[in-house]
């Protein structure tokens, strides 16, 4: 693979990693950051407000990238927070690349955009309409993606865990199980394979193989939360002592057939392996 030019905008865990694996396989790789604390030496850090068009022009680097992966973390689990990080940041990104524009954005979206309630399977061609906050900003994050004149995909994630993603453990360690009224459809996948998947489309996408326009990134195995809560309360040798409700995004059951016909092959097939290397 040749060497490419990346950058990250939104540097939390999701993109440190994968900007540490680019920059190990050889690629440039800027780092861009709200916060000034530098990055690992692997990465070149870009400290700016995506959130302010001023900030973002005077620090934004001065060359071509290949590749733009937007993957910011709102600051504030609110509508403001989210518009902020995710439809004003991602509008000023796009001003910021017209006349410079890349092979490919990647943006960093949410299974939130779903609104299904009772257990539906839903595909990349589902119909979205979503209602709550969240999903609705995510919609309007897409939308802005689709009237740009290069290539963009959209990777809808689930409910990540792994290292330091540990509430639901820490959940069932004190006793919590989901209630067996609520128990909606958990869809989730591993950091690991989140990055996996990444470096998967980019390789693709450098290889010239034909990408789609949006993926599902979850794992092989939706289930009900009761079940993977009562089998966490077993591995931690916990008696479960109260039933509560859990989850806030609907019931659905998250295809991810795209991705496996991409070829990806999932480190974390399902909730058992991902977080037996947890506990």
């Amino acid at each position: 693979m040749h060497r490419k030019s990346i950058i990250i905008v939104g540097c939390g865990d999701l993109g440190t990693r994968l900007g540490i694996q680019l920059s190990e396989q050889g690629h440039e790789v800027y780092g861009l950051r709200r916060t000034k604390n530098a990055l690992p030496s692997l990465l070149k850090t870009v400290s700016c407000d995506v959130s302010c068009m001023t900030s973002l022009a005077s620090c934004w680097p001065a060359r071509t990238f290949d590749y733009v992966v937007y993957c910011l973390a709102a600051c504030a689990y609110t509508e403001e927070g989210y518009e902020s990080a995710y439809v004003t940041g991602l509008h000023n990104v796009l001003k910021q690349l017209q006349g410079n524009p890349p092979k490919r954005v990647f943006f960093i979206s949410s299974t939130s955009v779903y609104e299904q309630r009772v257990g539906e399977v839903v595909t990349e061609v589902t119909p979205i309409s979503p209602k709550h906050f969240a999903g609705v900003v995510m919609q309007k994050a897409e939308q802005l993606l689709e009237k740009v004149s290069y290539p963009t995909t959209v990777v809808r994630f689930a409910g990540i865990y792994g290292p330091g993603r540990e509430r639901l453990i820490k959940k069932v360690q004190s006793g919590e199980v989901c209630s067996e009224d609520t128990n909606p459809i958990s869809n989730r996948i591993h950091i690991e394979d989140c990055v996996g998947l990444l470096m998967h489309l980019i390789k693709l996408d450098c290889m010239d193989q034909p990408l789609q326009d949006c993926y599902i990134g979850v794992d092989n195995q939706p289930v009900p939360l009761r079940e993977v809560t009562l089998w966490l309360a077993k591995q931690l040798g916990v008696t479960p002592s109260k039933d509560v409700a859990m989850g806030r995004g609907g019931s659905k059951r998250c295809s991810n057939q795209r991705v496996l016909d991409s070829g990806y092959q999932f480190k974390y097939p399902s909730y058992k392996e991902g977080y037996q290397a947890l506990l």
